[in-house]
Formats: C-alpha cells, sequence, structure tokens
C-alpha cells in the first residue's frame, strides 16, 4: 500500500482567498486534487471550485 499524504496551499489578498489542495505519493510527483477561490469577499461572495483540471466547476453565491 502506497502512503500519501496532502498539502494545502492558500493565499489571501484583500478581497479573495484562492486555495489548492497537492496530493503527494512516496516516490512520485505532487499532483493537483482541488483548487478554487472565494473572490468578491466584502461585497458579494462567490466561491468556485474544480476537482483537477478539466473536471466540473462547481460555483455558489454567499450570504
Amino acid at each position: 500500500m502506497s502512503e500519501s499524504r496532502s498539502v494545502l496551499v492558500v493565499n489571501a489578498g484583500s478581497s479573495s482567498l484562492k486555495f489548492s489542495v497537492f496530493t503527494h505519493r512516496r516516490g512520485g510527483e505532487p499532483e493537483l486534487a482541488v483548487n478554487g477561490q472565494i473572490a468578491g469577499i466584502g461585497t458579494a461572495p462567490q466561491l468556485r471550485g474544480e476537482e483537477r483540471p478539466g473536471r466540473a466547476h462547481r460555483r455558489a453565491g454567499m450570504a
């Protein structure tokens, strides 16, 4: 069984927060698993996320 680990990367700006999660298996290269952002913080926040590049986008308004 291969051991894997995950790393969360966060970039916070004045009105947005971007995030990515990478998985890493021993002996392999890190792979992007999920990424997204919350934009419009302080006005009309929107959450956008993506499971691996090229897969379905999820978008939601936040109250």
